[in-house]
């Protein structure tokens, strides 16, 4: 403020000689307006509101069938990536009701994070759009798969892809994950309902020389006549449709005497059995409903490839094997659940459904993308560590032993190997909550990596590790431990996040198998100690993460530790000018509100920039005792917390706090809080057309620097006041200079 409320009229005087401009009550709100734009440099809007908010209904179901009670957090940031994320709502709901509650966000924020948490804090975590006021979520097994989406659509720039994406891809990639064009048949599911039926009959019937096979059936030749027959089942012969209600047992194979048919398509929305087909060539799109079943070895070669929808599925009998080789797209969105080998060696594989079977393999450069749920017993191990590329958004599991190949592990994922986990000479990332779960640990020149941001932490969980050869964790390659054969580094190093080890040192031990102490002749355990930092239990872990469809088990969700549900309530600064006249630094008084529990809200009295005598009220309740709020900070005659405390005008104080009642229905911008002046007895916030004289933020806001216009400590705030639709810096508060804000 430029104005002192003084008691020597003298001193008022010689103020108003200095300052031009001091006025009194005789002042209107035009007035202050216009001296707003003269100060800042803009036009106020009549309809400009001030108003940084927008006022959201969630609607919101749980049905887990995990508990009977839930808290349901509404968040600005994923809370399985960032345990400080903003809460911006809690409330309890119950299982399988619908829970609708009204709450408010910063405008500037497009997406919010929805957590349902059980009494054992496991829980699921939905991405919602803001579109609209009403925010509707629903968690349960009938949303499985959106549930899913919704952690896919954090990574829609990288890893995530579409069933429109493998249904007519133009693009795959190759065994270093890189993308190059490919040709492939154009699939339109409308089309396909028109295809002409797969039936026994036109396998038995419609192919040349019994052999069953649907190239011959379309294009018999006569050599007599030199031309193609008349399509069986009509259609144009390369398209066929097994129709809900429809069995398909005979064998067939897509080949045969008269050429390769690369562009066959079957659409499955009846029962399929496959017994030894040769398919060279075919998609086959599993629709909803659709099932294809396995009997015996069948093999898709050249193109041939599988694309399963949602509530698709594959299933065989014990010890059937799919073998999909050279590349062929595939995807999965429903399930594939069978007793034995899905080989989908080479190809680009995306699963975001359910996959179950005895042998999963992905050699040859393979390509395999999980956001679903992925287990097998095992893989061929080495060949697998080898050529394989992993990218792992949700949860694998490997009941005995397995390779891994080069491994992505993206936030809230987990990979359990009961057995053996191969890792040869490749580089292993591990991005925020990702665990690796391994009954051994086999490393081989391997280096695990955190993400580049320190605050993201992984584990890795095992009961022993093999060492091969070298084993960096993190590790800087001009670290001293480096010449060193067995190297283990866990730290954070060149600001990179932290992996964590849960494993016992002493359970080291050579390729093979001999355990490394100190009474045989290695050095190497000396340096594992020497070297690693971190270590936890899981008994003890401060860390926990919640267990669920994609963290699995989680990493110690009921215990050790502190049960808490992550985050940090919503603060709103309140920030207050004393005149009509403002010099617009808007620190004569701050004050933030944040919620405590469900029913209280803690009203903190922050600085004051001013000297005349303030008094802060909540509707008609005054707040802090009813004391003046210099006497309230403890420092009588001073700009406090406003300033540089080595000049004698300014005081530093510790905030103070004081718990309310939270009226009903609480909305920080409707919410009645002001303060009363000597000049201007009620200042609330500021209305529409009106100056900033007292205006709502959002966040733990950092106000201007004593005399500095808010325009000088954030840019972006002319902007924002010069745009009455809101359309302009909606988030100019986030954008401070920080030599100009305390």
């Amino acid at each position: 403020m430029i104005k002192k409320y003084l008691k020597s009229s003298m001193a008022l005087l010689a103020l108003c000689t200095m300052v031009a401009g001091c006025k009194d009550d005789s002042y209107t709100q035009a007035d202050a307006t216009k001296h707003a734009e003269q100060v800042l440099g803009v036009t106020i809007g009549s309809t400009q509101d001030w108003n940084m908010t927008t006022r959201l209904t969630a609607s919101i179901t749980v049905n887990l069938d995990l508990d009977q009670k839930y808290t349901v957090v509404i968040y600005d940031e994923n809370p399985l990536f960032n345990k400080n994320a903003i809460i911006y709502a809690q409330e309890t709901a119950e299982e399988g009701k619908n829970t609708v509650f009204n709450f408010s966000i910063p405008s500037a924020l497009k997406r919010v994070y929805v957590a349902a948490y059980d009494s054992k804090l496991r829980s699921v975590v939905q991405s919602v759009n803001i579109s609209g006021n009403v925010l509707k979520v629903y968690f349960g097994e009938a949303e499985t798969a959106a549930s899913r989406r919704a952690i896919e659509s954090d990574y829609t720039d990288s890893y995530a892809r579409s069933f429109e994406n493998y249904l007519n891809p133009t693009k795959a990639r190759n065994n270093m994950g890189q993308e190059w064009d490919v040709t492939t048949t154009q699939v339109n599911i409308g089309d396909m309902y028109t295809y002409p039926a797969l039936t026994d009959d036109l396998i038995v019937n419609g192919t040349s020389n019994g052999n069953h096979t649907l190239t011959d059936a379309v294009y018999k030749w006569s050599a007599e006549r030199g031309n193609y027959t008349e399509f069986p089942g009509g259609g144009d012969g390369k398209h066929f449709y097994v129709p809900s209600g429809t069995e398909v047992t005979e064998v067939f194979h897509v080949n045969g005497t008269y050429g390769i048919i690369n562009d066959v398509v079957i659409f499955v929305e009846g029962k399929l059995h496959l017994n030894g087909n040769t398919l060279n060539g075919p998609t086959i799109v599993v629709g909803s409903g659709g099932e294809v079943v396995l009997h015996g070895t069948n093999n898709m070669s050249n193109t041939g490839r599988f694309v399963v929808m949602g509530e698709g599925s594959i299933t065989g009998d014990d010890g059937a094997v799919y073998n999909v080789n050279n590349g062929g797209l595939c995807y999965n969105a429903g399930t594939i659940r069978y007793n034995g080998e899905l080989n989908v060696n080479g190809s680009d594989f995306y699963n975001c459904g359910s996959i179950t079977v005895d042998v999963l393999r992905n050699t040859a450069g393979g390509f395999f993308t999980n956001f679903g749920k992925t287990k097998a017993r095992t893989n061929i191990n080495a060949a697998d560590s080898y050529n394989s590329i992993v990218v792992n958004g949700c949860y694998m599991q490997y009941t005995e032993n397995a390779g891994i190949g080069t491994l992505t592990m993206l936030d809230n994922s987990r990979l359990d190997v009961g057995g053996i986990a191969e890792f040869n000479q490749s580089t292993q990332t591990l991005y925020n909550n990702s665990v690796i779960n391994t009954g051994i640990l086999y490393v081989n020149s391997t280096t695990f990596m955190g993400t580049d941001n320190p605050k993201d932490n992984a584990i890795i969980k095992t009961s022993k590790i093999y060492f091969a050869d070298e084993m960096y964790i993190n590790q800087n390659k001009n670290d001293k431990y480096q010449n060193e054969r067995w190297t283990w580094v866990a730290r954070k190093i060149d600001g990179k996040g932290t992996i964590y080890l849960d494993w016992n040192d002493v359970e080291t031990y050579t390729k093979e198998g001999t355990k490394i102490t100190d009474d045989n002749g290695y050095t190497m355990l000396s340096v594992v100690r020497a070297a690693n930092y971190n270590y936890i239990s899981e008994k003890t872990s401060a860390i926990r993460i919640p267990a669920g469809e994609c963290t699995g088990a989680g990493y110690n969700p009921g215990g050790g530790g502190s049960q808490i549900i992550v985050g940090t309530p919503a603060v709103w600064s309140y920030a207050f000018e004393d005149s009509w006249m403002a010099d617009y630094d808007m620190n004569d008084v701050v004050v933030k509100v944040q919620e405590n529990g469900s029913d209280k809200l803690n009203i903190t009295l922050c600085c004051t920039g001013a000297t005349y005598n303030l008094f802060v009220y909540y509707n008609t309740t005054p707040l802090f005792g009813g004391r003046e709020v210099h006497k309230v900070l403890g420092a009588e005659g001073k700009f406090i917390n406003t300033g540089d405390p080595s000049n004698e005008k300014f005081a530093v104080r510790d905030a103070v706090t004081e718990t309310i009642k939270k009226p009903a229905n609480f909305d920080p911008f409707t919410f009645d809080i002001w303060i009363k002046s000597p000049e201007k007895s009620q200042i609330k916030l500021a209305e529409q057309g009106e100056d900033p004289h007292a205006i709502m933020v959002p966040g733990d806001w950092k106000w201007p620097t004593e005399w500095t216009p808010i325009k000088e400590a954030y840019p972006d705030f002319v902007g924002f006041a010069a745009d009455e639709t809101h359309n302009t810096n909606t988030d100019w508060y986030n954008n401070c200079v920080e030599s100009k804000v305390y």
